[in-house]
């Protein structure tokens, strides 16, 4: 089983500006939901995190919550949990969280503040959110972001000749749909126990444009074709087994709106009374940053670019073709380690030679759903 973590350190948050622009875009749809939701009269209003990283994202989208509740409460006592797997860098969670007081919701830094007792409390949880992660009738406020489109497992040789769903064949797009529709509904079961009737939650997930399967629909496809090229060259010279990456493919699942609703809205769902859908559409994520390099420094462009794929895929990239089972290793080598980085100089080189034909500019789902 491929373990989604991302890379640790601080190198996740020092590259994740496309995270942050999903974020900006969906702002306004967290600000909608956080001033219809209800406020708990006579306990702790209740935040959870699904899938936070290192945090300094989704702890601005958090404060955002936290404002809204107390415009409408000012005394109300709040309580955040951030999840994520237990390998996730919650140490660099932490300094987002304490030390980082201008951009917190924390109120660490104002003494006359911290004299008076701070009315948030933020808490950690490790466990997949496939499965539960707190209390039957507890969460009035849940957040996902960049997260729900990675799967709980990847069958071995689920994409035979490319690493990215988006080129798999009919067969292997259908059994692929089969896992993420599972994956999505464990999450929908596992937020239907934990959530407050009224609460609500806010989604963004990797989308596609449509619900057919092709690599049209998925607008940074050409980055993909770049790493699944890089790798075949790799393999060619000898670096990653040929067998090994044959049974890789990156633990993702891109959801169509209509996948994404499909089990709220059928009536034969088991889902069908849990949740109302407020929202649900594609948006087509585009950030100035990105574009306003690629016009200006083709090579800076290709780093930025590059380094922000690398900080979500080069931990499955090292567990899937060099720590696994079928190599009977668990360790990266000195020689697997320079195989890694020069997958990503490679990358960074082909990018910064034709920076028009490589964008990053993917599609997103957001999601606003009640629960019932």
């Amino acid at each position: 089983m491929l373990l989604t973590r991302m890379r640790g350190d601080g190198l996740y948050d020092a590259n994740s500006e496309l995270q942050r622009c999903i974020l900006e875009a969906v702002a306004p749809l967290i600000n909608y939901a956080a001033v219809r939701v209800p406020i708990p009269a006579q306990r702790t209003f209740s935040i959870v995190d699904y899938g936070c990283s290192e945090g300094r994202n989704s702890v601005g989208s958090v404060k955002k919550i936290i404002h809204s509740v107390h415009e409408r409460d000012p005394g109300k006592w709040i309580s955040v949990l951030h999840n994520d797997l237990p390998m996730n860098d919650f140490n660099s969670l932490f300094e987002n969280l304490y030390a980082a007081p201008e951009s917190s919701y924390l109120s660490t830094g104002n003494e006359e503040q911290i004299r008076a007792g701070s009315k948030i409390f933020a808490f950690a949880s490790g466990a997949s959110f496939y499965g539960r992660v707190a209390p039957d009738d507890s969460v009035d406020f849940a957040l996902s972001s960049c997260a729900t489109h990675w799967l709980s497992a990847m069958p071995d040789y689920s994409i035979c000749n490319h690493i990215f769903h988006g080129n798999a064949t009919a067969d292997e797009a259908r059994r692929l749909g089969r896992v993420g529709a599972n994956d999505w509904k464990k999450f929908l079961h596992a937020r239907a126990d934990e959530m407050t009737s009224g609460a609500r939650m806010v989604l963004t997930m990797a989308g596609r444009l449509h619900q057919a399967n092709s690599a049209d629909l998925y607008p940074s496809q050409n980055l993909m074709d770049l790493m699944n090229q890089t790798l075949l060259d790799l393999v060619a010279e000898g670096r990653i087994v040929k067998e090994i990456y044959e049974r890789f493919a990156l633990p993702i699942y891109c959801r169509s709106v209509e996948e994404t609703v499909a089990p709220l809205q059928d009536t034969h769902s088991d889902l069908i009374n849990k949740f109302t859908v407020e929202y649900a559409e594609t948006h087509r994520i585009k950030c100035d940053h990105f574009e306003r390099l690629r016009m200006s420094d083709a090579t800076w462009y290709a780093h930025e670019i590059v380094e922000s794929l690398r900080a979500f895929t080069q931990p499955v990239i090292e567990q899937g073709l060099f720590c696994n089972s079928f190599r009977n290793d668990e360790h990266l080598t000195a020689k697997d380690r320079g195989t890694v980085a020069s997958l990503y100089s490679r990358m960074k080189q082909r990018v910064a030679a034709d920076p028009e034909q490589y964008d990053l500019e993917p599609v997103s789902v957001f999601l606003v759903l009640s629960r019932i």
